[in-house]
């Protein structure tokens, strides 16, 4: 069987090379010849004598190899991407794709979000501080978390980000990747960690904090980004791997990421072999096709014997308590023991989600904003220039108490 497998998506945005079995490659949309890369891999006589696995080739490309050389394809999973090279701007793609209803609510979810804070954005393509790498890559690390934390989900980027870390500040100054930021006043609530190979914009880890949930902040980040390609003339914005409903409602298509076993048609040792190798994986795949291996996984399962899994406990300043809101109409604050805070100090940070929650309900800058601290409870208004709101964070709902 071939071993040690070349991966050609992720050679080719993280290292910048494909294989020297292949020629050149097209992309299918229009079939124009992309960018060959200025360096090669180092070959080895495994590549060089064939029988290898070629894994996660796009099929939105087409390889051609060299003359010598043949190919067995087998799709492995399926990617999403906006597929740019059939639009003359980002007005006719956003028409055509984005239901008018999700147009509607991210045109909205900017100008909220805008009127709210005084926000910026900016693209690191090029030139970049070690400080300022650093600091939005830990922003970003702390925004997946926090994110994944809320969700009860693992991320798999997390396990790999020390190397992560290391591998984009390069890629940044060589206009290989770059850094898509979105400041709220200097601070960073919304960071984008993305490939660049020819004109292909690879669409690979982001995160935002979510105390700005409510304005659709992952949305946002996709209508600047696919902005900037139109700009910048790229063809292909790709979201890869990942069957996700914000991937949906903003591609164009979906693709194949494919296996090509490639070997030396003239071997008769080789030929013969990778025609085994084709019966076996078409059977695996009509196998699968109807959940066979879901069925094998269960039965190895209940084989083995594990220890129960327990809940990862998740602990915050108040613990398990619930936020309630209650509106206010024609209260006066004097029937209160108030004390006005600092909601942006760090101790207050629990509230944020709930106050920029009410600007966007509202649709006000934090200016207009006031906090008050009902004493001794740990119970807030919200006092806003026509509504004010009571904010109680408890176990149980205030009037069940």
């Amino acid at each position: 069987m071939p071993k040690y497998p070349l991966d050609f998506y992720f050679d080719l945005f993280e290292k910048g090379i494909f294989p020297e079995v292949v020629d050149y490659v097209l992309y299918t949309s229009d079939n124009s010849k992309m960018q060959r890369p200025k360096k090669s891999p180092t070959a080895t006589m495994l590549h060089i004598n064939g029988l290898f696995y070629l894994n996660n080739v796009p099929d939105y490309l087409d390889l051609t190899l060299k003359p010598g050389y043949k190919s067995q394809t087998f799709s492995l999973t399926k990617g999403f991407m906006a597929d740019l090279s059939g639009y003359m701007n980002f007005a006719d793609y956003l028409k055509d794709n984005l239901k008018p209803r999700l147009r509607t609510a991210v045109k909205s979810g900017i100008r909220r979000l805008e009127l709210s804070f005084n926000i910026t954005y900016r693209v690191f393509y090029g030139e970049i501080s070690q400080e300022e790498y650093d600091s939005l890559v830990n922003s970003l690390y702390h925004f997946i978390l926090k994110r994944f934390d809320e969700l009860k989900e693992e991320n798999a980027r997390i396990s790999e980000w020390e190397r992560f870390h290391q591998l984009f500040l390069p890629l940044i100054r060589q206009e290989k990747a770059s850094l898509f930021v979105i400041y709220d006043d200097g601070k960073p609530i919304n960071i984008s960690l993305n490939y660049h190979y020819d004109k292909i914009f690879f669409y690979a880890i982001p995160g935002f904090d979510i105390d700005y949930s409510k304005f659709g902040l992952g949305h946002i980040m996709l209508y600047k980004q696919i902005e900037w390609c139109f700009q910048n003339k790229y063809k292909h914005f790709d979201m890869s791997m990942g069957d996700l409903d914000y991937k949906r409602q903003w591609c164009t298509n979906d693709y194949y990421f494919e296996r090509h076993l490639i070997y030396r048609p003239k071997s008769l040792n080789q030929s013969i072999l990778a025609q085994l190798i084709v019966y076996s994986t078409q059977l695996k795949l009509y196998l699968k096709s109807k959940n066979i291996h879901l069925i094998y996984h269960r039965l190895i399962r209940l084989l083995k014997i594990t220890k129960p899994i327990t809940n990862k406990e998740i602990t915050t300043e108040l613990g398990n308590i619930q936020a309630y809101t209650t509106p206010l109409e024609s209260v006066e604050l004097k029937e209160y023991i108030l004390c006005q805070i600092d909601f942006k100090n760090e101790k207050y940070s629990f509230l944020l989600r709930h106050l920029y929650d009410y600007l966007f309900t509202h649709q006000l800058p934090i200016s207009d904003l006031i906090v008050y601290e009902i004493k001794p409870n740990k119970e807030y208004i919200i006092n806003g220039p026509t509504t004010k709101l009571k904010l109680v964070f408890s176990a149980t709902q205030p009037g069940d108490r």
